[in-house]
């Protein structure tokens, strides 16, 4: 993923900073590999360090992203093995959890395609919740950066045709409306029109839902909340 993270860069005038995580027995080489990284893909007009530090691997990440100003962790969600894959993801959704920083992360690819250089497509998916305005005026900010369309998205499961009743019918479509009227200050919250359209997921699954919606965008990027405990 170095190459989105060095393009993430060059387009944001951001530097970079390389945070490799030591296991308790892990080689020194590590340092070594590290700084090859830096020179073969944060070369050329990036300002890049590289840092090594011990201890738990999510800590370490979220502490030091504390130390900088604005930053934007950029990690990936799994390894090159079912193993690493397991431990990889815990690591990133405790980031994800502790960090206040924002978290982009690659999608889970099976054949380990390209990730996006560019992006020309941003959903924004939206609880309603307390955090919305924050996370659409973000989403918001990020497709002005690269000239991207932004998508908004609530989803509000429907029900299957098994349960289906006149009842239940009319209680879904009650919610679908109640989330369009409070949409109008969400957006003004986040500096967006109140016209600002809101589209609506209403299949069962709420995650086919918003996949589904963000593949007929043809999303390079996908913004979501991680709501309040």
């Amino acid at each position: 993923m170095a190459p989105a993270i060095a393009a993430m860069s060059r387009r944001l005038a951001a530097p970079v900073t390389l945070l490799h995580v030591l296991a308790e027995s892990e080689p020194a080489v590590a340092t070594t590999a590290l700084n090859a990284l830096s020179a073969t893909h944060f070369s050329n007009g990036i300002i890049a360090e590289s840092r090594m530090k011990a201890g738990d691997a999510a800590k370490a990440i979220v502490e030091v992203a504390a130390q900088l100003d604005a930053p934007l962790i950029m990690m990936p969600i799994h390894g090159p093995s079912a193993f690493r894959s397991l431990t990889i993801g815990s690591v990133t959704e405790a980031v994800l959890r502790q960090s206040e920083a924002p978290v982009w992360t690659s999608a889970y690819c099976q054949d380990g395609g390209p990730l996006p250089l560019d992006y020309r497509s941003v959903v924004c998916s939206l609880d309603l919740g307390p955090q919305s305005a924050h996370v659409l005026c973000a989403a918001d900010g990020f497709a002005a950066q690269f000239g991207a369309s932004l998508h908004a998205v609530h989803a509000q499961p429907g029900h299957t045709s098994t349960f289906a009743t006149a009842t239940s019918e009319m209680a879904h479509r009650y919610l679908v409306d109640e989330a369009r009227r409070a949409l109008p200050a969400i957006a003004e919250a986040a500096g967006l029109p109140a016209s600002t359209p809101l589209a609506m997921a209403e299949e069962p699954d709420i995650v086919e839902g918003i996949c589904g919606f963000a593949g007929r965008q043809q999303a390079d990027l996908l913004v979501i909340g991680r709501g309040v405990s």
